[in-house]
């Protein structure tokens, strides 16, 4: 049988051992499915769209035969996560269970904000009779699922959040952008007032000019002070500070306790403590754990070896007349399960 066009960039993508997106959220969906008794799960998004709408939407962009080798890890992993709650200690009752892949999806599900819970699904166990916690007590737990892919989910930050999550200065952070934007603001005649769009519409205007040169020169200069700032700080930081900094980086305190199931390229499954297992990996890197400058906007906290866990970048996309990101990406120490 002739293997479609679809089917092959399925498969080489599934060979470097990264799902697709589609894939991934069909994996989340159908496990999702699985686990709540063939039916598919509850959603809180505020665009009102339902799983069921978007696992039909999603099963026609890929291949029947991908379609059939997700459902089927997809069911062997609801049933791992039930006998992992079974034989792990969780002595309330699976009641709903809800597709909470998005930050307000969570909120919506649990009541609460839960800024650092990356779960995808999340339960509910209700307390019964004989339970150490009163009778119907609603305890959640989630799921943070990875297929084909065991990288943390590492969001962009902002100077603010930067600033929340290793205690630099914001003021100290910010400073570099700040100047950047008031000489852009002058050369672009536009005031503090004047919108982010608009500012990017009267720079775009003047792209590959002179002008246009110079203020892409400035962002880069000033998000190169950033993170000099940033590892700067670090750099003050013993082992053990910076093993408490990176986890609540990586693996931040949520309000619910949070399972990562993983499932990779070849049907394999396992499910972990997120928050456990990344603590313990940092561990293992006890007292080497230091931080290294990179060229330009970058920096890495390396661990044994002087080998990179975590590197993070100062970035614009493309708009350096925008407040600039931290994007953080882990490295091969820091995915080993």
């Amino acid at each position: 049988m002739i293997t479609s066009f679809k089917s092959f960039l399925i498969e080489a993508a599934r060979e470097t051992g990264k799902a697709s997106d589609a894939e991934g959220k069909l994996h989340e969906l159908l496990t999702g499915m699985h686990f709540n008794k063939g039916k598919h799960v509850e959603s809180y998004r505020e665009e009102g769209q339902l799983p069921e709408d978007i696992h039909n939407k999603l099963k026609d962009e890929v291949s029947p035969e991908t379609y059939d080798r997700i459902n089927t890890h997809a069911k062997e992993m609801a049933g791992h996560l039930h006998n992992f709650i079974k034989s792990s200690g969780f002595k309330g009752k699976v009641d709903k269970t809800a597709w909470t892949s998005q930050t307000k999806d969570i909120e919506h599900f649990t009541g609460k904000s839960d800024p650092n819970n990356e779960s995808d699904l999340m339960t509910t166990l209700v307390h019964g009779a004989g339970s150490t916690k009163p009778k119907g007590t609603v305890e959640h737990l989630g799921f943070s699922m990875k297929y084909a892919n065991n990288a943390p989910t590492l969001k962009n930050k902002t100077p603010k959040t930067l600033s929340d999550t290793y205690g630099v200065d914001h003021t100290k952070l910010a400073n570099p952008h700040e100047g950047h934007m008031a000489a852009v603001r002058k050369v672009l005649g536009a005031s503090k007032t004047t919108s982010a769009a608009e500012m990017h519409t009267r720079y775009k205007a003047l792209r590959g000019t002179d002008v246009g040169d110079a203020i892409e020169k400035s962002s880069h200069s000033s998000r190169v002070e950033m993170i000099n700032t940033l590892h700067k700080h670090l750099s003050k930081m013993t082992p053990s500070e910076l093993h408490k900094q990176v986890l609540n980086h990586i693996a931040g305190p949520t309000n619910t306790k949070v399972l990562m199931a993983s499932t990779n390229s070849e049907g394999k499954h396992s499910i972990i403590d997120t928050r456990e297992h990344y603590n313990k990996i940092l561990a293992d890197h006890k007292d080497e754990l230091s931080v290294k400058k990179g060229e330009g906007t970058t920096m890495s906290i390396t661990g044994k070896g002087g080998k990179p866990l975590l590197n993070i970048q100062a970035v614009n996309k493309g708009r350096p007349t925008k407040t600039p990101e931290f994007i953080a990406k882990p490295g091969a120490s820091l995915l080993k399960h």
